[in-house]
Order: C-alpha cells, then sequence, then structure tokens
C-alpha cells in the first residue's frame, strides 16, 4: 500500500493521493494552504484537517459522500466552501470554530447536519441551503447545527 502523503511538503498543495485509499486520513499539516480531494475519495474521516490554521481553500470532487466529526474544525484561515451536491452527510463539528469561515453553500441532497457543525464560526454571514426552504431546515435534526442567529440562512 502507498503512503497517504510524503513526510514533507514543498508546494504546500496536496493534488496526488494514493489510488488504494478510499477515506482520507491525515494529521494536520500547519502550513497546508489549499487542497484538492479527488475523485479517489469518497469520504473524508474525522479530524483530517484539524487544526490546518493555514487553509484557505478546499476544492472537492463530486465523489465525495460523507465528511466525518471535526474534518475542518479550528481551520481558522478558511474564509468559504462549497459542498458538493454529492455529500448527504456532515457530521457534528465539522467547522467547529473556523473563526474566518464567512460563507458556505449546503447542498439540496443534505439530510443531516450534526451537532454544532457551526459552533464558533464567529464570522460566519450566510449558510445557503439549495433547494430547501426555512421550514425544511427547522425540520432537520440539530437545528440551529450551533448557530445562534438563523438571519444568515439563505435559500436558493
Amino acid at each position: 500500500m502507498k503512503k497517504l502523503f510524503k513526510n514533507t511538503l514543498k508546494n504546500k498543495e496536496m493534488n496526488n493521493y494514493a489510488d488504494s485509499w478510499q477515506p482520507l486520513k491525515m494529521v494536520a499539516f500547519s502550513r497546508l494552504y489549499n487542497i484538492n480531494i479527488p475523485d479517489n475519495i469518497t469520504m473524508i474521516m474525522d479530524n483530517t484537517f484539524y487544526k490546518c490554521k493555514s487553509l484557505k481553500e478546499i476544492t472537492m470532487s463530486d465523489k465525495v459522500i460523507y465528511l466525518m466529526s471535526g474534518v475542518f474544525s479550528y481551520c481558522d484561515s478558511l474564509m468559504s466552501i462549497t459542498i458538493p451536491d454529492t455529500v448527504a452527510h456532515i457530521d457534528y463539528g465539522v467547522f467547529y470554530k473556523c473563526k474566518s469561515l464567512t460563507s458556505i453553500t449546503i447542498p439540496d441532497n443534505i439530510t443531516d447536519i450534526g451537532v454544532d457543525v457551526f459552533y464558533g464560526c464567529e464570522s460566519l454571514k450566510a449558510v445557503i441551503f439549495k433547494g430547501k426552504t426555512l421550514d425544511d431546515v427547522k425540520q432537520m435534526q440539530n437545528y440551529p447545527f450551533g448557530i445562534e442567529d438563523e438571519s444568515i440562512f439563505k435559500f436558493s
């Protein structure tokens, strides 16, 4: 089996992954600025990018279906993210204390959002739900997902 990542990252990008890995699992890289999650990854495991304080940009393939707990928690530089339409589940605390996160787009097929997904996201101004109404979102388990002000919920 190939190693998932080499010990050092020279260009601060991670575009090449071991073909044999389906779930993505790694320890925090403090100097990781952006990441492209390729087609061979279907789930991103617990705390994969935990405390990647320099991580600003994430591009996920449309093969990702599951974001496990705490995946992007404490990613202080992460400002916005669009979750692929293929993702059906966002586990608890995925964006916990992402202090710079200002906006996020949630696909319409999301049926489950975990506890405190957005807790401590003090800069969050817009959570955009595709294809849902406020009533739909309020019916979801764990509403309001760690958000105190529901006026930031937007619908498209």
